[in-house]
């Protein structure tokens, strides 16, 4: 049995289990005519988890008539544990041990991006070193340690696009007279090319603390957003405080300094990589003052 809104406890489940039924209900699921055993949610479902992901489906298909969620039932089928988190693995949710977000939305396949940059980035060599308008008035530099992109669609949209992990490293956190790496995610939709003539908007998010650029990608849904209205998705990283899983943001000029940082290596590198071109950015938190930066030879 293959299933979208909890994991399955059993690789198998026969037709006649009282499970089904239930699932059928609370999903507002039906028979699919054309694929024995296949139930899908209805795309006119009431329920609040997949909500926000079936409003995307309406609005990318206005004909359609499923919903995100599914189940397959089949008599003697064997799946392995490894088979089972693949699929689960391509909504939101089962990855994480906390809830991030309620609602269920399908996931953007861009791992394999932001493994290579971190690999990458683990030399602590730095690709190229630019110059920005500092938070206290003078020049400060920020090295680019690892970019990374990859290709991303999900099912239902007619709108792909690309995620670039960007390492860079602008602040010496720990004191040991080395700068230390923050990853932010860029996502770049194809519909930014509506708006080719005037530049695309930029729409800047800061995840809540603990929360990595990933997590959020995932559990916001802001890539739909861009999708949707063609502008591009910059998602700032936090710094390790004391482990890998103590993620925090810093003090008003570190931020500041990283917004900045992050919107001159848009500018100088991935929108001419992307061949896009941008306006000032929208912010999710207040608005930070953006100075154009340079490159230093």
């Amino acid at each position: 049995m293959r299933m979208s809104l909890c994991p399955p406890s059993s690789p198998a489940i026969p037709q006649g289990d009282a499970s089904v039924s239930y699932w059928k209900n609370v999903n507002d699921a039906y028979a699919v005519p054309t694929v024995d055993g296949l139930y899908r949610q209805s795309i006119s479902s009431s329920s609040w988890t997949t909500r926000y992901a079936n409003q995307n489906a309406k609005t990318w298909d206005p004909n359609t008539r499923y919903g995100i969620s599914q189940v397959r039932v089949e008599d003697g089928a064997d799946l392995n544990a490894a088979q089972i988190r693949d699929f689960l693995a391509a909504y939101t949710r089962y990855t994480y041990q906390f809830a991030y977000s309620n609602n269920l939305a399908y996931r953007l396949d861009y791992y394999q991006a932001t493994k290579a940059a971190r690999t990458a980035a683990e030399s602590g060599k730095a690709i190229a070193t630019y110059t920005f308008d500092g938070y206290d008035g003078n020049d400060a530099t920020v090295e680019l340690r690892a970019l990374e992109s990859t290709r991303v669609s999900v099912p239902g949209s007619l709108v792909g696009g690309t995620v670039y992990s960007c390492i860079s490293a602008f602040n010496d956190y720990d004191s040991n007279g080395v700068l230390d790496p923050r990853e932010s995610l860029i996502y770049i939709p194809d519909s930014v090319k509506n708006n080719s003539a005037e530049g695309a908007p930029v729409l800047v998010v800061f995840p809540g603390m603990t929360q990595a650029a990933s997590t959020f990608m995932d559990c916001s849904g802001y890539w739909a957003v861009a999708n949707d209205e063609g502008c591009i998705l910059l998602i700032m990283g936090e710094y390790c405080n004391s482990s890998a899983a103590s993620l925090i943001y810093g003090d008003e000029e570190d931020n500041v300094n990283m917004t900045r940082s992050a919107l001159l290596l848009l500018d100088q590198v991935v929108s001419k990589q992307a061949g896009v071109r941008w306006t000032s950015p929208g912010c999710t938190a207040p608005a930070i003052p953006w100075a154009a930066g340079r490159s230093r030879p």
